[in-house]
């Protein structure tokens, strides 16, 4: 009998311990990391909202794309956040998962004192090609334009910009003034008349410069909402491929939910999929990521 009591105690307190551990691993916080754009337009609000809604705390800290992919495929965080699509050609960021959520404005910032107010896209081809060099042709001021953009070829608006603008990821921009990040090229355009240069609107908003109209169209909510705007981009989670981690699964799917894509549009971000005619576009462009993988990644987490 005595050894019938034990063993029972000795069970229950393994189920205790395994209660106990599992209560524990529910409290672990999820760590995120991505690019700033994606941290602004969706990430804050939803930490916010799965924290709410689970005690499940999220910590949300900055980087770029790539390194977000690249720590994710490594294991240094949980989740990540990027604004351009992944690498076929990159070994490390096949192994990557990425999940569309919301839609990014790239916008066209210039000092607040420049009297342009609109540029074309085929202006904007020029510019980056290195066409245009001079204000007078757009403007009609006689200064040289100072073009602002990312140093790295792996930069989000680098990559973003030869997409959009080229629909090649190889094609070469030519840049005047090469910066580390985005907060440079705004805080360019901030103190210099004559600079201009692309970034993240979530972004640029927070700084003191003018988001032009591109082909006449503001980047409005509506405009990137039924594909008028021409600047536009996904916006990613990032999990690794097999990735069985419960606690992962469960904020992804509460991401891609009605909840989740309704705390994204409060923040002013236009969820992914409330964009059909952009994800149609998405699809007809892009050869590397169509709109159908896209779609079987999220149907993936149901």
């Amino acid at each position: 009998m005595a050894n019938r009591v034990r063993h029972l105690l000795l069970l229950l307190a393994g189920m205790s311990l395994l209660i106990s551990s599992a209560l524990l691993a529910e409290e672990k916080p999820i760590i995120w990391s991505g690019c700033s754009v994606a941290k602004q337009a969706f990430m804050i609000g939803l930490a916010e909202a799965y924290q709410q809604r689970t005690g499940i705390k999220i910590r949300v800290s900055g980087s770029d794309s790539t390194t977000s992919i690249r720590d994710t495929i490594a294991g240094k965080n949980d989740i990540g956040g990027a604004c351009r699509v992944t690498l076929d050609t990159d070994p490390l960021e096949r192994k990557a998962h990425q999940i569309p959520v919301a839609w990014d404005a790239l916008v066209v910032v210039v000092h607040k004192d420049n009297p342009l107010e609109n540029i074309s896209l085929a202006q904007l081809q020029r510019l980056y090609r290195g066409e245009l060099t001079s204000w007078q042709t757009l403007n009609g001021q006689s200064a040289p334009i100072e073009l602002y953009g990312g140093s790295d070829r792996f930069s989000d608006e680098a990559l973003s910009l030869r997409e959009l603008l080229y629909h090649n990821p190889a094609a070469a921009l030519q840049i005047s003034h090469q910066v580390e990040s985005s907060r440079q090229i705004l805080q360019a355009t901030e103190d210099n008349v004559n600079a201009i240069g692309i970034t993240g609107m979530s972004e640029a908003l927070a700084h003191d410069v003018k988001i032009l109209r591109v082909d006449n169209r503001l980047p409005s909510y509506e405009n990137i909402r039924y594909g008028d705007y021409a600047l536009t981009r996904p916006l990613f989670l990032i999990t690794r491929y097999k990735n069985q981690d419960r606690q992962v699964q469960k904020f992804v799917r509460f991401a891609v939910s009605r909840e989740g894509q309704d705390v994204i549009r409060k923040q002013g971000t236009v969820p992914y999929a409330e964009a059909m005619v952009l994800v149609m576009k998405q699809q007809q462009q892009s050869g590397r990521a169509s709109a159908q993988d896209l779609f079987r990644n999220r149907a993936s987490l149901n």
